[in-house]
C-alpha cells in the first residue's frame, strides 16, 4: 500500500507558510491492504508529570497491535500535550511526551505519526506543534486539517482505495475552557452542546476548512472514506453531544458514505446514526473513563458499543466488563481489505475490547 498527505492552503498566512507545499509519504509493508491506529487524549499529566504509567503502558500494547497487524502509521486525534500544550518547537515535552513514550525501540524508526489538534494544545502554539515536523521524521503534522491517501490492489487485480481527511474541530467550533483572562485559570469548561463556533481569529479559516472538507468529500471516489477530528459528534461522555457537529458535519459525511472517527471524551463508543454514518470515538489514550454524563444527548438507540467510569466499572453498553478487568486505557485500528473496514477497540494491552461490525467499501456511480 501506499500512502501520502497533502497539506490544505488554510486563510492563515501563518499556517499557509508553515505547511502549503508539504508533501509527506509512507509506504506500508503489504500490498493488498493498509492497516492503521488512531489514538486520542494520549499527551502526558502536564509539565511536571509529562508521561504516565498508563499511557506508557498503552503505548507497549499499541506497539504489539501494530506488529500484529502490520499496521503502516499511528494517528494522533489531538490533545497531544496536557494541560496547555506546548509554547514553542524547543519544548522538552516533544521528548518526553512523544519521542521518549512512543519510542523508536518499540515502534522503530520508520513507523510515522500523523497529528491534529484538540483543545488542550490550542492553549498555547498549534503551529509550533506544526512546525516540530521538521524536526522530527516520525511527526508528521503538516497543517491544522490535511488528508492521508492510501491504495492497493485487490485480489482482482483493480485498485482499492481509503481516504482519511484530518480536520481541527476547535477551529471549526471553538474553545472547550474559559479561561480568566489574568490568571491564565480555567473558570469553565463547556458541554459540546456550549460549543458556539470559531473565535474571531479563526473565522476566515473555519470557512475554508468547511468548503475544503466538502470538496473533498463530494468529490471523492475513494471506496473507504473517513473524516478524523478531536471533538466527537454524538457523545454520552462528560464532554457530551457537539452540536455544530451535528448540524454541519454529519449531513456532510451522510451525503457522502463517509465514517467519522474522534476523541475528546476519555472512554470508547461506536455510534450510527440513522442515515448509517459510524462514529468511533477512542479517547482512552492515557486513562480509562469518562462517565457517561450526556447519554441524553444521543438518540435511543444510536449507541451499539459504550465503555465508561473509572478503569471501565461505569455503565457499559455491548461490553461484559468482567471479562478484562480494569482498563488503564487504550486505541483502536483500522484494517481495511479488498471489500470492507473493520475497527477494533484495544486495551492498555492490546487486547481487543470491541470489533464492530465491518464496514462494507462504498458504492460508486461510475
Amino acid at each position: 500500500a501506499t500512502a501520502s498527505a497533502t497539506a490544505s492552503a488554510t486563510a492563515s498566512a501563518t499556517a499557509s507558510a508553515i505547511a502549503s507545499v508539504r508533501v509527506t509519504a509512507s509506504t506500508a509493508s503489504t500490498p493488498t491492504n493498509t492497516r492503521i491506529i488512531t489514538i486520542g487524549d494520549w499527551g502526558g499529566d502536564g509539565d511536571s508529570n509529562p508521561s504516565t504509567v498508563n499511557q506508557r503502558s498503552i503505548a507497549e500494547g499499541m506497539s504489539k497491535v501494530l506488529r500484529g497487524i502490520d499496521a503502516s502509521e499511528v494517528i494522533l486525534m489531538g490533545d497531544n500535550f496536557y494541560y496547555d500544550g506546548v509554547t514553542n518547537v524547543s519544548s522538552t515535552r516533544f521528548n518526553d511526551t512523544f519521542d521518549s513514550v512512543y519510542s523508536k525501540d518499540i515502534f522503530g524508526d520508520d513507523i510515522p505519526f500523523y497529528v491534529i489538534a484538540g483543545n488542550h494544545d490550542h492553549h498555547q502554539n498549534v503551529t509550533a506543534q506544526i512546525l516540530y515536523s521538521d524536526l522530527n521524521s516520525r511527526w508528521n503534522f503538516p497543517d491544522y486539517y490535511y488528508s492521508r491517501n492510501w491504495t492497493w490492489v485487490a485480489a482482482d487485480g483493480t485498485e482499492r482505495r481509503a481516504e482519511l481527511h484530518l480536520i481541527d474541530t476547535v477551529v471549526l467550533c471553538g474553545q472547550s475552557e474559559i479561561r480568566d483572562e489574568k490568571t491564565g485559570k480555567i473558570v469553565k469548561e463547556l458541554l459540546g452542546s456550549e460549543l458556539t463556533g470559531p473565535a474571531p481569529e479563526h473565522r476566515l479559516m473555519a470557512d475554508e476548512q468547511w468548503e475544503w472538507l466538502s470538496d473533498k468529500l463530494s468529490t471523492s471516489v475513494a471506496d473507504f472514506l473517513f473524516v478524523a477530528g478531536h471533538y466527537p459528534i454524538y457523545s454520552a461522555g462528560s464532554d457530551g453531544t457537539t452540536d455544530l457537529l451535528v448540524d454541519k458535519l454529519l449531513p456532510l459525511l451522510a451525503a457522502s458514505g463517509a465514517h467519522y472517527l474522534s476523541g475528546h471524551d476519555h472512554m470508547w463508543e461506536h455510534i450510527v446514526d440513522d442515515s448509517g454514518v459510524n462514529m468511533f470515538l477512542a479517547g482512552a489514550g492515557k486513562e480509562c473513563c469518562y462517565d457517561p454524563k450526556n447519554m441524553e444527548t444521543v438518540p435511543d438507540g444510536f449507541i451499539k458499543f459504550m465503555i465508561s467510569g473509572d478503569s471501565g466499572s461505569g455503565d457499559s453498553i455491548g461490553y461484559d466488563g468482567g471479562k478484562k478487568g480494569k482498563i488503564g486505557g487504550g486505541f483502536q485500528s483500522l484494517a481495511f481489505d479488498d471489500d470492507g473496514v473493520t475497527v477494533t477497540f484495544h486495551d492498555q494491552d492490546g487486547e481487543d475490547l470491541y470489533i464492530a461490525p465491518k464496514l462494507s467499501k462504498r458504492e460508486l456511480n461510475n
